[in-house]
């Protein structure tokens, strides 16, 4: 309204400001330089620990050194579900449905949904197996591992289980700063410039676990990520644990080369035609019959079908808090194509019993 300049800066912009700065309808400026060295890929392939050999060297290293590390792990808890190995079924909340995380400190099975706490069985409640085998880690079991790897060094965890706020936060900066904490294990909440300017080596436990989440968006929010981390100023090593070392994510990251990662990540938006040159919305569907929820979803795809818009689903995203949780995802060349059927869905968005709601341009599709 005023005229006003604004200005976007990123090292790792989101793929439609980076496009619409291509294609014109942004001015692009671009700055060269930083820190984008020191970047180690290891490759997993074939193996099955959680540390590698090469990445138990370098936090051996560090310590050795009086040098203080991060270590990136993408779940909490000590691992995210348990399988029984007789009956091979997987502990769930009753609620919700999804696999119930395993946290050995407080001896329970947690839904990360709805936040039920069941003390962790001696056996298997579906067939009464005494084998329940933990799949899969977290940065409990993570931390566990360091401590065992370098039994005289301070190891502190970087999660909401044990910072739940603030002021806990600044408690554990305090005592990195001064000294008290050797090695680091946290999820995305300690990817912040406070606590990565206090370490000198960062390592990824895993990058597949958010690079294959199934989410169109999820290789551009593993390459923004990883690039807090690799392309930050500073002398300081990443290093980078991957089943995938020849993926275009991984290479961009190790080129430190954003327009790398754009190219190869826009040509695959293309050919699936999702935003930024495709228009997308979600049409969440929820409701305490499940069955209920299906049916009504079915009909709102026959629905914008027959107006010649392109629709996927319904498909199911799981039970949340007792409610059984559908969703469709509609695409087009513009919105003004989509409107009108979209109006006519939300005059009954209540129908059935089945609660609906839009999401138009979506962060997440799930």
């Amino acid at each position: 309204l005023e005229g006003a300049t604004v200005i976007l800066s990123s090292s790792t912009p989101s793929l439609e400001s980076y496009y619409n700065a291509r294609g014109g309808k942004f001015r692009l400026l671009e700055l060269e330089g930083g820190g984008r060295q020191g970047v180690e890929v290891v490759d997993m392939r074939g193996k099955r620990e959680i540390l590698s050999p090469r990445l138990r060297h370098a936090l051996r290293k560090a310590f050795s050194r009086g040098e203080r590390s991060l270590l990136l792990v993408r779940r909490r808890g000590f691992s995210p579900s348990a399988l029984c190995e007789e009956c091979g079924q997987v502990l769930r909340c009753a609620e919700c449905k999804v696999a119930l995380t395993f946290h050995a400190d407080r001896g329970a099975f947690i839904c990360h949904y709805c936040g039920l706490s069941i003390p962790a069985p001696q056996i298997c409640p579906s067939c009464g197996g005494k084998d329940l085998i933990p799949l899969g880690f977290g940065t409990e079991r993570v931390a566990q591992q360091v401590q065992a790897l370098l039994p005289h060094a301070t190891v502190a965890r970087v999660d909401s289980d044990v910072i739940p706020n603030q002021r806990g936060f600044e408690k554990l900066l305090k005592g990195l700063k001064g000294g008290e904490v050797d090695v680091l294990v946290g999820t995305q909440m300690a990817v912040k410039e406070s606590i990565l300017s206090e370490v000198s080596f960062v390592g990824v436990v895993c990058a597949d676990m958010d690079m294959n989440f199934p989410d169109f968006r999820a290789a551009e929010r593993t390459f923004q990520l990883l690039a807090q981390l690799a392309w930050r100023q500073g002398e300081g090593r990443v290093m980078i644990q991957t089943f995938s070392p020849g993926h275009y994510v991984i290479e961009g990251i190790r080129r430190g080369d954003f327009s790398y990662f754009f190219k190869r990540e826009i040509a695959l938006r293309k050919e699936l035609r999702y935003p930024p040159l495709y228009r997308l919305v979600r049409i969440g569907l929820r409701g305490g019959n499940e069955e209920r929820v299906r049916r009504r979803g079915e009909e709102i795809i026959t629905q914008l079908r027959e107006a010649g818009i392109e629709a996927l689903g319904p498909s199911p995203i799981g039970f949340r808090k007792g409610e059984g949780r559908w969703q469709i995802l509609v695409k087009g060349r513009r919105y003004a194509d989509l409107l009108p059927a979209l109006g006519e869905i939300l005059r009954e968005r209540r129908k059935g019993g089945v609660k609906i709601e839009v999401d138009v341009d979506p962060l997440s599709v799930l």
